[in-house]
């Protein structure tokens, strides 16, 4: 899934996303692949990945439930890095 089909502009702004997690910021980046979700793991600051994201509290203060379906291209990537 893209939001566009200029491979430059993708590419410009998981630059500035993987940036912004090397600061130790808590970036939200959509659309997201198992691909995405490993890099952003791999750039993180440590500090960060301990710290519960903003977005992340709202949702756990003002959800009650949540339902995925259909999301992951390969749910055992994490257990291969």
């Amino acid at each position: 899934m893209k939001y566009t089909e200029d491979e430059k502009c993708v590419q410009i702004a998981k630059a500035g996303a993987g940036g912004m997690l090397e600061a130790g910021a808590h970036a939200s980046i959509q659309p997201v692949s198992d691909a995405d979700e490993k890099r952003e793991l791999q750039l993180s600051k440590e500090e960060a990945l301990v710290e519960l994201p903003p977005l992340s509290e709202a949702i756990a203060e003002n959800i009650d439930a949540t339902i995925f379906i259909g999301y992951d291209q390969d749910p055992y990537w994490f257990k291969r890095a």
